[in-house]
């Protein structure tokens, strides 16, 4: 028991309707207020690595498609451990048993086996969530769950039907969660919280890699380039909650982050490169209410501005 009170049970809410998730530095990292109210960053140790995770075996109804959808989860694992820039390793389990729920069990489970009432316990308006677990000392992880919802219809096809979600691109994002990333303001990214339609993305985008690579650097990554600065209004006064984004010369999207209570921001992991930078209101479609902890709750006193037009620079 004493073990458990070292611990914070926290949930990613992944492609919502009604989201919640955390800031500051890029892409965006999940972060937490630990015992002494110090902020910390979420991550696994290294030697945590390679992460273990099992599947419960039994395939819920709610999961259509010829694919296998033991496969599905794979791909989605794949796609972040070949991040060249990124020290990330997984190793795959045996199948649970068929009665394995998620919980504190030293499983990192990963599961459509969930009857509604089941999930109904998480009071999530969700397709899908990852509870994870970690210190209230260190913040370092500990475990983590992925969870998907039986009331929604997912699809194991290369190409998902109409009305139908893809589970392997669903999957994808959640593990980002389970690796310690939050949402992230950039709406091309795996980690966008909103999803329009069918059309999420099973893909990583320069945000998803460079954000994970900031959590578990290569040497190769850390030599790279940063872009550092400070959003001000016309009157000199940091702006606090501020979205920027770094362009690269082609006109992709790099990555993006969010300024701290005095507008400062930094952008890490940059390739070298010319880039352009945008600094743009969080008042929608993404809002501090889309980070697992709102700005507003990491920094009590402090209100994020959103009363200024979009900058470049």
């Amino acid at each position: 028991m004493k073990f458990r009170n070292l611990l914070r049970v926290s949930i990613s809410i992944g492609i919502i309707a009604l989201i919640v998730a955390a800031p500051l530095f890029g892409y965006v990292s999940r972060k937490s207020m630990v015992t002494g109210g110090k902020m910390v960053v979420d991550k696994w140790a290294a030697s945590s690595f390679p992460i273990t995770w099992r599947m419960n075996p039994t395939r819920s109804p709610n999961v259509s498609g010829t694919g296998d959808f033991a496969s599905a989860f794979r791909q989605a694992f794949q796609a972040w451990s070949s991040i060249s820039t990124a020290s990330i390793t997984f190793a795959e389990g045996q199948p649970t048993a068929a009665s394995v729920k998620p919980g504190l069990d030293q499983i990192n489970l990963i599961t459509t086996n969930l009857t509604p009432s089941e999930w109904a316990v998480y009071g999530a308006d969700a397709m899908s969530l990852t509870n994870v677990t970690s210190s209230t000392i260190t913040g370092q992880i500990i475990e983590a769950d992925i969870l998907f919802n039986p009331n929604v219809g997912f699809s194991t096809e290369a190409t998902t039907p109409p009305n139908l979600i893809d589970l392997q691109a669903v999957a994808t994002h959640e593990i980002g969660h389970l690796l310690g990333l939050d949402h992230t303001p950039l709406a091309s990214a795996v980690m966008f919280p909103l999803a329009a339609g069918n059309t999420l993305s099973r893909t990583l985008t320069a945000d998803d890699t460079i954000g994970v690579s900031t959590l578990y650097p290569t040497a190769a990554f850390a030599a790279r380039g940063s872009i550092d600065g400070t959003v001000r209004t016309t009157t000199n006064a940091g702006v606090f909650g501020a979205i920027v984004v770094a362009v690269a010369a082609n006109g992709q999207p790099m990555a993006t982050t969010v300024t701290d209570p005095d507008g400062k921001y930094s952008i890490a992991g940059l390739p070298a490169g010319s880039y352009t930078l945008f600094a743009e209101p969080m008042d929608g479609p993404f809002t501090e209410n889309n980070f697992l902890i709102p700005l507003s709750s990491l920094y009590p006193s402090k209100t994020v501005s959103i009363n200024f037009t979009t900058r470049f620079r």
